[in-house]
């Protein structure tokens, strides 16, 4: 799989191959575990990894309160979240001119939905995870990531959510783990200079096992997932 997933997003260039039929995926929880949990802020379960920036990572997806859950889609900087009923590019990324929504309600799905000192995920503050933590893959809840601190070994798990194209459903559940930062990537644009690519995490299986997260560039009508912080 890893071979398909260079250049523009797989899920934008090839479509998506089968429909879900929903715009919330919501499937049994397949387990009575949960993620290590060290405190809850503002309502919301956290872990702490140990990380030099003091980020706390959330134990789900923004969407749900279950580890193993999917939750909801966004698009990038537009807290409403996706259904079958805006699937059709009714709803559209908002905030085109910035190069970060983080902590703004109004472009944020984290802080907005959850409220508080909840926010979506820098590119650093990924990049930080990805520097400070081991990523590896599980079959056991569908397909997904335990990613485990080698500070102080706590543990979050992040689920294969897959993501949309926006126009054609959801796919990859299972195989594709993509998560958005909250900022902009300068580097890709389209419509006269005005930025249309964002930052987000992608994680996928290797044919040999391994797990190479990385921080890649997205379009951002991409329906993705978001796992919060805060500090």
């Amino acid at each position: 799989m890893v071979k398909y997933l260079t250049g523009i997003c797989l899920l934008i260039t090839v479509g998506c191959l089968n429909c879900f039929g929903q715009g919330k995926i919501e499937r049994p929880s397949l387990s009575n575990k949960t993620s290590s949990t060290t405190g809850v802020l503002d309502g919301h379960k956290y872990v702490d990894l140990g990380l030099p920036s003091g980020t706390k990572w959330a134990t789900c997806n923004i969407g749900t309160d279950k580890f193993d859950y999917y939750g909801d889609y966004f698009v990038w900087g537009n807290p409403t979240i996706i259904t079958n009923d805006n699937l059709d590019w009714n709803l559209r990324p908002q905030y085109y001119r910035q190069s970060s929504f983080s902590g703004l309600s109004e472009y944020d799905p984290a802080k907005a939905i959850w409220g508080g000192r909840w926010h979506t995920p820098s590119k650093d503050e990924i990049e930080e995870l990805l520097q400070f933590c081991t990523f590896t893959w599980t079959n056991e809840y569908d397909g997904g990531v335990w990613v485990q601190s080698k500070k102080n070994g706590g543990k979050i798990y992040l689920p294969a959510c897959g993501g949309c194209s926006g126009t054609q459903g959801y796919d990859y559940a299972g195989i594709v783990g993509l998560y958005w930062t909250s900022n902009a990537s300068p580097t890709e644009t389209t419509y006269n200079g005005v930025y249309d690519y964002s930052y987000c995490m992608q994680f996928v299986k290797a044919e040999d096992g391994t797990i190479t997260p990385t921080i890649r560039t997205n379009p951002r009508k991409a329906c993705l997932s978001i796992r919060a912080v805060c500090k």
